[in-house]
């Protein structure tokens, strides 16, 4: 029986995949991502990241083994030709191939319980489990399926929920709008595991460790909940200001979300810690700001070592 016959997927036009294969493939990444791709476990997906020389993210994504020697990259699909050109760049003599096609895949996500998610086991189509997030006394578990074909049954409607929960989740996911921005603290990129302090070097990896263990990050990823706005009003990039200080800025939104039954903007956002207990609103040259951002703390607690 086909597992996917009864499953309701979501169309993710925001994402996409570049696929990494050859004899060196897992070589090649490790000298390059903030993560270990040497103890990458072919059943789940990995948070990982690429940073420029001065440590600043320059994309995040997730990976996973597709075979032997074969890698695929789950990323923002504005970011995915930029990033698919970088990693041709530092090929040189390392015998991988990057293959990136736009509009190769159809990328969808499946919202179901741990033990849905736990059965989706298949040769036949490459998935990416995402952790899963608590909503209103629930654990959701979500699934990325890459298809070169449309599935049988596509929902529109549940759009507004995945976006809600990747929101919720606290994982970041940045784009166009938001890289080259962030040393990965700065959006708890460690507290995920998205960095492995113990691997070898990577682009921007002296800027990361030093970052780390001089304590010097004062600025993180918090959430943030804002009442009464309509749908879609916040966009990544847009920035964050204390009422004291409004034409300095005090953070960026990376995500945003809308719940249309409770009328709230959900937003995940970079901000400087000293700013937090200050009233803060989203402003955008010639529009009114935003309501107060409330601040709501990620589900997760932050690494210490």
């Amino acid at each position: 029986m086909n597992q996917t016959q009864n499953m309701k997927f979501i169309p993710l036009t925001d994402w996409d995949i570049i696929r990494v294969e050859g004899p060196d493939t897992k070589v090649f990444l490790e000298n390059l991502l903030t993560s270990s791709v040497s103890s990458l476990d072919s059943r789940s997906g990995q948070l990982s990241g690429f940073c420029s020389p001065k440590g600043r993210l320059m994309a995040s994504f997730w990976i996973t083994e597709q075979r032997q020697n074969a890698i695929l990259i789950w990323i923002s699909k504005d970011l995915a030709p930029e990033f698919a050109k970088k990693l041709q760049m530092y090929r040189l003599r390392s015998k991988v191939e990057i293959h990136y096609e736009p509009n190769l895949y159809c990328l969808y996500g499946v919202l179901s319980s741990s033990k849905e998610q736990d059965e989706i086991n298949s040769e036949a189509f490459q998935f990416l489990k995402l952790p899963e997030v608590l909503h209103e006394s629930q654990q959701i578990a979500r699934t990325v399926f890459a298809f070169q074909q449309p599935p049988p049954s596509i929902d529109n409607e549940l759009a507004e929920q995945w976006n809600l929960l990747e929101v919720l989740s606290g994982i970041p996911r940045l784009t166009s709008a938001t890289k080259d921005l962030f040393v990965p603290q700065m959006i708890n990129f460690e507290s995920l595991g998205g960095v492995d302090f113990k691997k070898g070097c990577y682009p921007g990896q002296e800027v990361v460790a030093r970052s780390q263990y001089r304590g010097t990050i004062k600025r993180r990823l918090k959430l943030g909940t804002i009442m009464g706005n309509p749908q879609a009003l916040f966009r990544p990039g847009d920035l964050v200001f204390t009422e004291q200080e409004l034409d300095q800025p005090a953070g960026v939104i990376l995500l945003s979300a809308y719940h249309s039954g409770l009328a709230v903007n959900y937003v995940q956002m970079e901000i400087n810690l000293s700013a937090t207990g200050l009233p803060l609103r989203i402003t955008r040259p010639d529009e009114a700001p935003s309501n107060l951002i409330q601040i709501v703390e990620p589900p997760y607690q932050l690494l210490t070592i």
